[in-house]
């Protein structure tokens, strides 16, 4: 008799933990993307004769994934990713995109095409990105975006311009991904139109 009671109260118990278990809301995914870039001034007329090819940025392994990077301050050398909280492709592929239509709003060339779909070009503009997250502290969140942007003559392999950017945004309040994205996009808003600036001067 006591075993039975003992294994009655066994499956009281187990259902009682799948059901608390059931109860327990499962966060859901969420998606980011870049807008357009509102900041670029466009020329009276392409500063670059032909075709100008974008290609993928270069970078480290986890920018290669979707989900966004983030550093607490107290700990800057450590780096970790959202569990729930993914840009829409991985940030390589998004600062390309965003870098082609940035340039085509700027009319810098005469053709802005993506690398990957092999059409010839007389330029290829290169990206290295170094850092692309957020910083968390106790109360308020800041983002670092740093890299590097190349222009290249394809026929010879001439970088005509090289330049380094590292921007580290307004804090806004910590825990507000949404707001940590839009200052991802302030930076890569900052950093284009300077690039735009900087080829219309070739």
């Amino acid at each position: 008799m006591n075993k039975v009671t003992t294994l009655i109260l066994a499956g009281l118990v187990s259902i009682g933990l799948v059901a608390c278990g059931g109860a327990q809301v499962v966060p859901q995914d969420q998606f980011y993307r870049l807008a357009e870039n509102a900041t670029v001034t466009r020329l009276p007329e392409p500063v670059l004769k032909g075709n100008v090819a974008v290609a993928a940025f270069s970078t480290a392994a986890i920018y290669h994934d979707r989900a966004i990077v983030y550093a607490e301050s107290a700990r800057p050398l450590e780096l970790n990713q959202h569990h729930y909280h993914f840009w829409i492709d991985s940030p390589p592929r998004l600062l390309q995109d965003s870098l082609e239509r940035a340039l085509r709003s700027a009319n810098v060339a005469e053709r802005v095409v993506s690398a990957r779909a092999s059409q010839a070009a007389e330029y290829q503009i290169n990206g290295i990105l170094h850092q692309f997250e957020q910083s968390i502290g106790a109360s308020e969140t800041s983002v670092n975006v740093a890299m590097r942007l190349e222009l290249v003559e394809i026929a010879t392999g001439q970088r005509l311009l090289v330049k380094d950017y590292a921007i580290t945004t307004p804090p806004v309040m910590s825990g507000n991904v949404y707001a940590a994205v839009e200052s991802f996009q302030q930076a890569v808003n900052e950093i284009f139109a300077d690039w735009v600036v900087r080829l219309a001067e070739l």
